[in-house]
């Protein structure tokens, strides 16, 4: 009777743990406020060099992979003149868009099945 009542106890401790595993996901509606961290940062960074080097080699096939279709030439140009050593600023963060700062120039981001996609590329305007 004893190891039946044990065995019975033992499994029910067992089970229950699972709900409480999930306890942070557990409601589906609850609204995500996820910011950009550092990991964020560092994706979209090594997205960012991944589409110089096909801007820089000209592949138009991969271009679609990194920029969006309505990136004009003009555009890529500009991409292209960003310092390399020069580390981004956070701008602006929103569900699954980021723009960075890159020296003067804004370039923002979308994320599209998990690649960083440039959406848009521009000169920052100074208030002088």
């Amino acid at each position: 009777m004893v190891p039946r009542l044990l065995f019975i106890c033992i499994g029910l401790l067992f089970l229950s743990g699972f709900f409480f595993l999930d306890q942070g996901n557990a409601d589906p509606y609850r609204e995500k406020n996820e910011r950009v961290d550092n990991h964020t940062i560092a994706e979209i960074k090594r997205h960012h060099q991944a589409a110089l080097f096909t801007a820089e080699e000209g592949d138009q096939d991969w271009l679609d992979v990194h920029f969006e279709s309505s990136i004009e030439p003009e555009d890529i140009a500009l991409f292209l003149s960003i310092p390399v050593d020069v580390e981004p600023v956070l701008l602006m963060e929103e569900e699954n868009t980021v723009m960075l700062r890159w020296s003067t120039v804004l370039v923002q981001y979308e994320q599209v099945h998990n690649v960083w996609k440039i959406t848009s590329v521009m000169e920052e305007r100074s208030n002088d």
